[in-house]
């Protein structure tokens, strides 16, 4: 038995080399390779989208169909997209949303066996400067306060090349945008110093700011850059604050035009749940869903109390001229339409955690913001309530 088994080996090795030779003589394999199309090396502030193009080759002819792999290795940036087949010409294409904090930028693109890398330099938006994304339609005005304020539906531009939307709401919220420059202003005047601001000066029709990406772009690709240099130009704004002051507040800023006069915070919570009890809002799952689920899982102040008590953000604008809901003088809009928060609350203030609460505020028109004076106005007595707002519930002190 043992020889018959040894008789076998010479046969098993003619096989091998039958097969080493067929392999030989078949040609060399294809070779798959990836080239950069877009430039290197760019230096750009955090929060700046960067298109990113590679194209893919197989036996040195455009590779079509090929599925390319896009990675952030360093910078702590984000991608619009991370996995992207090429198209007839081989090409393959992503945003490439710079991080923050500022210094060396490394995004890795791959296919198959070969890859490239692609470096960037992201710097610190400076205060008191403006910044804007492709065609200026997103403007960002980074500040040195540890607040944040974003208009996303003041817009005005209509531009040709970004097609109109479909469907959803398409009305904009006339001078919203012009208010939150005036409590820029207002914040300047009062501590010298301004808060972050992020301004979409495109049209509703265009890019609604205040959703995600597939309601708010409709899948035009002009617009949907623009929502992401507005959703990451404030994502930059809360990692600076972060940073520089530990914490702080964010504020999404619309117009209502709701028949009662007042203004609508919205904390992302709904009219039916504002009407419970201070019991029931005091519960763990209501703190939870809330925008300011940070301060209020801090404070020594009960959630109700947070939301309609005598130091809350409502009592605080009542105390000033400027009814609102929720307040101890109007706990809840008692079956009125009122807007609760949208997208960008639950994004950026402390729902899924985070060091920045923040609520969405509804303000109706006159009195508020139809003309220059009453913005004007209006605008101080904001600046005012978060200023004290942020020293009664953070500790933070922004006039000595």
């Amino acid at each position: 038995m043992r020889y018959r088994t040894s008789a076998i080996w010479p046969s098993l090795l003619a096989l091998a080399l039958a097969a080493c030779n067929s392999s030989a003589t078949s040609g060399p394999s294809s070779k798959v390779e990836i080239q950069k199309i877009t430039k290197d090396n760019q230096t750009a502030i955090s929060g700046t989208a960067l298109d990113v193009t590679v194209r893919v080759r197989k036996d040195g002819a455009p590779y079509p169909n090929a599925r390319v792999s896009f990675s952030v290795i360093k910078g702590g940036g984000a991608l619009s997209e991370t996995s992207v087949v090429t198209g007839t010409n081989g090409e393959a294409s992503t945003l490439w949303l710079l991080g923050y904090p500022a210094g060396e930028q490394v995004l890795r693109a791959k296919v198959d066996r070969d890859s490239v890398l692609f470096t960037a330099t992201a710097t610190k938006p400076q205060a008191g400067k403006s910044y804007y994304g492709r065609k200026s339609y997103i403007e960002y005005r980074p500040g040195d306060l540890p607040i944040i304020l974003s208009a996303p539906h003041g817009g005005d531009q209509t531009p040709s090349e970004i097609a109109d939307r479909t469907s959803g709401t398409i009305g904009r919220d006339t001078y919203t945008r012009e208010l939150t420059v005036e409590v820029s202003n207002a914040f300047q005047s009062l501590t010298g110093k301004r808060p972050h601001i992020i301004i979409n000066h495109l049209h509703r029709r265009k890019l609604d700011a205040n959703r995600e990406i597939v309601e708010a772009a409709q899948g035009d690709p002009y617009s949907e850059r623009a929502w992401y240099e507005f959703q990451h130009f404030i994502d930059t704004a809360r990692k600076i604050v972060e940073l520089d002051h530990g914490r702080g507040f964010y504020i999404d800023m619309h117009g209502h035009g709701h028949e009662i006069p007042r203004l609508e915070l919205g904390y992302l919570l709904t009219s039916t749940e504002l009407a419970q009890s201070d019991a029931v809002l005091n519960q763990a799952a209501m703190i939870n869903k809330s925008s300011i689920r940070t301060l209020a899982t801090q404070s020594n102040l009960t959630f109700s109390q947070l939301l309609r008590g005598p130091n809350s953000f409502g009592d605080m604008l009542v105390r000033r001229g400027y009814p609102a809901v929720p307040s101890s003088s109007d706990p809840h809009p008692n079956g009125q339409p009122y807007f609760n928060g949208g997208y960008n609350t639950g994004r950026h203030g402390s729902r899924s955690g985070g060091k920045i609460d923040g609520l969405q505020i509804e303000h109706h028109s006159a009195g508020v913001r139809n003309t220059a004076a009453a913005r004007q106005a209006y605008a101080r007595a904001l600046a005012e309530t978060l200023i004290e707002y942020l020293d009664v519930h953070m500790g933070i002190k922004l006039v000595k």
